[in-house]
């Protein structure tokens, strides 16, 4: 399968150029796996159960790690200070794990059963104690599930949840999670399993996390943000009249991420990025 990427400078992309990767791509994540710098891109791929890592955009190894795979996330998870990747398996009811080696390779390890279908899974510090747990997003048993070192804690969510995002307050790591069936967004507290439900006005379709455990999620032709500072109100950040597609990235590099919003109507192949400002106001920066 070849992914497309387009490269630029100034604020303007050239025409897409394609590189090979396993078949059927389902997820991208950039991360310096070898810690020597640039950024690798890492694919998963849905059809033939593998993790591609391109370095200087060249597939250079591909990694079996089970049949569907779907979202991806990275963490110490071993606590030998080598970057790990942890894999949801939508068609396994699981999540893989590849231990970094520290030179930019993975080796196999141990994959731990969730929900059905997990979509999406981010890695955090749920309970404090300075270890990550892993969770997961499970769409079609309607659940989240948390992999703590003692077990396995599952929730029940709204109907097919699909964007998960951790944010952090100072004092507690909390779960955002996104259900574009049932237009719904919930905020999670993994250590008791407390809800909250918030009632958007348009349908999630991303989310990314914000400062002070606040959060945006994008809609159509909408991004909205939340502040824990102002109770459950959503507030709008951003629309255009034309936005239609949105995906989330750290374009920048800073470790935060990003919303890439695509234009459709009155601006064909434009995109709109988005991000919080440190003031907590929106900007935005369009590239062609």
């Amino acid at each position: 399968m070849l992914w497309p990427s387009c490269r630029g400078e100034e604020g303007a992309l050239w025409g897409p150029e394609f590189y090979p990767t396993g078949a059927t791509p389902r997820s991208l994540l950039a991360v310096d796996v070898d810690g020597a710098g640039p950024l690798e891109l890492l694919t998963a791929n849905a059809s033939d159960g593998t993790v591609s890592v391109l370095r200087e955009l060249k597939a250079t190894e591909s990694f079996d790690v089970g049949p569907g795979p779907r979202g991806m996330a990275t963490g110490d998870l071993d606590g030998d200070r080598n970057l790990d990747l942890v894999v949801a398996l939508a068609d396994a009811d699981a999540v893989q794990i590849l231990l970094g080696t520290g030179d930019g390779s993975f080796r196999t390890g141990t994959r731990y059963p969730v929900g059905a279908a997990p979509y999406s899974l981010v890695v955090a510090d749920f309970d404090g104690d300075a270890s990550p747990e892993i969770a997961t997003a499970n769409a079609l048993d309607d659940s989240v599930s948390v992999l703590w070192s003692g077990g396995r804690s599952t929730w029940p969510t709204a109907a097919q949840p699909g964007a998960l995002v951790a944010v952090e307050d100072g004092a507690a790591v909390r779960l955002v999670v996104a259900s574009e069936t049932a237009a719904a967004l919930q905020i999670l507290d993994p250590r008791d399993g407390q809800v909250t439900s918030l009632a958007p006005s348009r349908v999630p379709r991303a989310l990314a996390a914000g400062e002070d455990g606040g959060f945006y999620y994008a809609g159509s032709q909408h991004i909205t943000s939340l502040s824990p500072a102002e109770g459950t109100l959503l507030k709008p950040a951003w629309s255009h009249p034309g936005a239609r597609n949105t995906w989330v990235a750290d374009v920048d590099g800073d470790g935060a991420d990003e919303l890439i919003v695509r234009e459709w109507e009155g601006a064909p192949g434009m995109l709109q990025i988005g991000a919080a400002s440190p003031d907590g106001k929106s900007r935005s920066k369009s590239i062609s």
